[in-house]
């Protein structure tokens, strides 16, 4: 009896997961003309801190993985950094934020995304707005 009782529950909870990935699914944007309308979304996908910080350990292990790479002169070490760094983000959204990386669908601006959330952490977003050409980048630079 009690096994039919906990089947029963984890049914209910894994038709309750499916609904809310659906709901989450039909919210997505199929479409966005440029940057500027992309990353309002992105950052509604990474909403919740501990997704954003291991964005920013991603991140930073993946330039540390890249500065390797360029001072010995393996290619391993990009790699890793890729591994490493993907390896956080997709841990801070399955397990954090709950959703899809958005790298999964927009590849591109999610990598430019990622950029500029890491720039904007930093606090240094602002000073590289200035060289940048492109307008739209720039204002999200300097917000």
């Amino acid at each position: 009896m009690s096994e039919a009782v906990n089947i029963t529950a984890l049914e209910i909870k894994h038709r309750q997961s499916n609904e809310q990935n659906l709901s989450m699914i039909e919210e997505t944007p199929t479409q966005f003309a440029n940057f500027a309308e992309f990353y309002p979304f992105y950052l509604s996908q990474h909403e919740n801190q501990v997704c954003r910080r291991l964005h920013f350990v991603g991140s930073t292990l993946g330039l540390v993985g890249l500065t390797a790479s360029v001072i010995t002169g393996k290619k391993r070490y990009i790699a890793a950094g890729i591994v490493a760094g993907y390896g956080c983000a997709w841990v801070g959204h399955f397990f954090f934020e709950k959703n899809k990386p958005a790298t999964f669908t927009y590849p591109v601006y999610s990598f430019m995304g990622d950029w500029v959330m890491y720039a904007q952490s930093l606090g240094i977003a602002p000073r590289l707005a200035r060289f940048v050409k492109s307008k739209e980048l720039q204002a999200i630079l300097s917000e």
